[in-house]
């Protein structure tokens, strides 16, 4: 028996530097189709219908306030994933521009949920076996250790279904002591961390972001696993 605690989603927003975008980094050029037959699920707070997702997203609401976005998360997080770049005439797409996104809301409008709630979307991913990308954007701080936490049982067992589980480090920068939060301190799991590309595409100026949690994570585990661009980059917004 664990607490039903709270969740919110892992942002970071400072106002400040130049942006530029995730595909530049990656070494990838125009929009070519990356992604195509892929389903990737976007557990967060929504996503919202907009041009450079058009006709690729199904949505699943969990928390009872229907679909939607309005925090903005989720849409932003499915439009790096996902975005095929139409309202910027391409200059902003997404890693994968032709892969569809199965939106599983369950987050409210300002952002909250709780344990309960994201287990219950999770459960929702389980029952779509196209999906091979799970996204989960969200932080529990939970004490537990990963062993008997909930939360990282439901996604190990996605795993071993056959879907790679990407999670954050957390936004609780350096402190000298390890700072990924969980579920992100589960070995089992890609735990991404983020990076700050200090506004150009080349890879030698580039650093692990200021608040991006660093580990070792508890019981010596080695994370987070990867960096990728999360500083000054650029998606869609909800509206």
């Amino acid at each position: 028996v664990v607490p039903n605690r709270p969740m919110g989603v892992s942002g970071s927003s400072d106002g400040t530097g130049v942006a530029s975008t995730v595909r530049a980094t990656l070494g990838l050029g125009a929009p070519a189709g990356e992604g195509a037959g892929v389903t990737v699920a976007v557990v967060d707070t929504g996503v919202a219908d907009v041009a450079d997702l058009a006709g690729r997203v199904q949505h699943v609401d969990v928390t009872g306030d229907g679909t939607g976005d309005g925090y903005g998360h989720g849409t932003f997080v499915a439009g790096l994933v996902a975005g095929d770049g139409s309202s910027s005439n391409g200059a902003y797409a997404g890693v994968a521009p032709a892969a569809s996104v199965l939106d599983v809301r369950v987050a409210h409008a300002d952002g909250t949920s709780d344990l309960v709630t994201v287990l219950k979307g999770l459960q929702v991913v389980a029952q779509h076996p196209e999906v091979s990308v799970v996204n989960l954007s969200l932080s529990s701080g939970s004490p537990l250790p990963y062993q008997l936490d909930p939360l990282t049982i439901a996604l190990e067992s996605l795993w071993a279904h056959g879907a790679t589980v990407v999670v954050p480090a957390g936004n609780d920068g350096a402190d000298g002591r390890g700072s990924v939060s969980s579920p992100g301190i589960d070995p089992v799991l890609l735990t991404v961390g983020g990076l700050d590309e200090s506004g150009t595409a080349a890879r030698d100026d580039d650093a692990v972001a200021s608040w991006s949690g660093q580990g070792p994570a508890p019981q010596g585990v080695q994370k987070p696993d990867l960096v990728a661009p999360g500083a000054h980059v650029v998606s869609v917004g909800a509206v």
